[in-house]
């Protein structure tokens, strides 16, 4: 039984090493900055299996972490030793989009999302009037997530120095989800609603433009987090070639429809991009394995050829172009091109010149 769980928060706000602590590792002072997203997996028990993802606090991993979202539970880091305001504007970037007219969240993409407060042994350093302040902050702050976005949302208080709150976050998992939780992830919301908010629009076929009907090849979208937790289940050896050869197989059936194989690219990356070393990939700056490098080429050409052979207006390319599925560098470094555009991109600015169709 797998449950996936989402760490969110800034730059240094302690979430590596509130994973570290979690998995039973020492503390480490010396700060290693997470790139994009990074997959730890954690064996509570025999029935319980804890996949948690680890997201990079620097703004411009924002677009992966959102198009990785998806999980059965989240939780919002906050560093008591940051400027708490500029931690909360950071987490609107997650939260449903809210209807104009209504008022009322779009989607229910994040159902359970609670409040850790790393560092705690710092926190009690401070004056007592100063961490009484923050306190009441935060509480507002838990209140407003259960009113206007009617999140489960509870406050855990942790220390990755002082190893401790690992066992009561653990415990919140499980009570919040239940004992019956199963590992095709109770969490997950409609197909629509995660097609929203990756800014894919609505997958109602009334509301479809010509381009978007293009594009999704009048297919939905499948579930692939279920597929892909299926096969980890059901897989006892040689797993990433089998993981592999369902990313392959479903890349095939997805064709032309571009919402389904960014969906595909999304959900497969931290089965398929996942690190034997993390910690010493992270040092030397390798963000992508080999095998995923290779996904995601198989993926990109795919989409590439879906744009070039189908008239798509030119607003629908300029959409694309900014989208992960084309703007993630496969390399790893800037000596073999992992900077500026991808070579994607520029293939899809010459479609757009080309184009005369706006």
């Amino acid at each position: 039984m797998t449950i996936q769980c989402a760490l969110i928060g800034v730059q240094e706000s302690g979430k590596t090493s509130l994973l570290e602590s979690i998995r039973g590792e020492s503390f480490s002072s010396t700060y290693i900055q997470t790139a994009a997203l990074d997959i730890r997996v954690v064996k509570s028990d025999e029935k319980h299996e804890f996949r948690f993802k680890d997201f990079g606090g620097a703004e411009k991993w924002l677009e992966i972490n959102k198009a990785n979202i998806r999980a059965n539970i989240h939780f919002f880091v906050i560093d008591p030793y940051q400027d708490l305001n500029t931690q909360l504007k950071y987490f609107e970037n997650y939260l449903p989009v809210r209807d104009p007219i209504t008022n009322q969240p779009t989607h229910e993409f994040i159902s359970i999302c609670n409040i850790v407060i790393s560092k705690s042994d710092l926190l009690a350093k401070k004056p007592e009037n100063e961490r009484e302040t923050f306190r009441k902050a935060i509480e507002e702050y838990q209140n407003m997530l259960v009113k206007t976005y009617n999140f489960n949302c509870e406050i855990v208080t942790t220390s990755a120095k002082l190893n401790t709150g690992k066992d009561e976050l653990l415990k919140l998992i499980t009570k919040q989800l239940g004992s019956n939780i199963s590992s095709a992830q109770a969490a997950n919301t409609s197909l629509a609603s995660s097609a929203a908010y990756l800014g894919l629009g609505a997958s109602s076929s009334a509301n479809q433009t010509s381009d978007e009907a293009k594009s999704s090849n009048g297919n939905t979208v499948p579930d692939y987090d279920s597929k892909f937790m299926q096969g980890l289940s059901s897989t006892t050896t040689e797993k990433k070639a089998a993981l592999q050869a369902l990313f392959e197989r479903e890349l095939a059936l997805a064709g032309n429809n571009l919402k389904a194989i960014q969906a595909l690219v999304a959900a497969a990356e931290p089965y398929l991009n996942e690190h034997k070393n993390p910690r010493k990939d992270k040092f030397f700056g390798i963000h992508n394995t080999a095998t995923w490098q290779h996904c995601l080429k198989l993926a990109r050409d795919q989409g590439l050829a879906s744009l070039t052979a189908m008239t798509y207006r030119k607003s629908t390319l300029i959409y694309w172009e900014k989208q992960t599925l084309f703007s993630t560098h496969r390399g790893n470094s800037v000596l073999v091109g992992a900077f500026g555009k991808t070579h994607a991109q520029k293939e899809i600015e010459r479609l757009i010149k080309n184009r005369r169709i706006s």
